[in-house]
């Protein structure tokens, strides 16, 4: 079970400068990756919600609908990372999880 530290969301539209927002988790917000390949997980103090997941390999996993890398693990942080490119914007979502 991972602490939810924050999601990080980086838009570039050239030529302005690149947009970037965190917005960081609340208390008690967590990722739940579990043995049977559901995901179960708290964001901003809501509801409990779960999603199914896919470890493709040890750098990507799958899960609501879009291919994470996995650019840091250790027994103490994880961070993954998206990027999307729609209408001449490229997106990059980075979600930080910690112990």
């Amino acid at each position: 079970k991972w602490n939810y530290i924050s999601h990080t969301t980086e838009t570039a539209q050239p030529p302005n400068p690149v947009k970037i927002i965190t917005r960081p988790g609340n208390p008690g917000d967590y990722f739940d990756f579990r043995s049977d390949d559901t995901l179960y997980f708290v964001i901003n103090g809501g509801e409990e919600k779960q999603d199914g997941y896919t470890l493709l390999n040890d750098t990507e996993i799958i899960f609501d609908g879009g291919t994470y890398t996995i650019t840091e693990l250790s027994e103490s942080k994880f961070v993954m990372r998206h990027i999307s490119q729609e209408g001449g914007r490229t997106y990059t979502m980075t979600i930080t999880l910690n112990k």
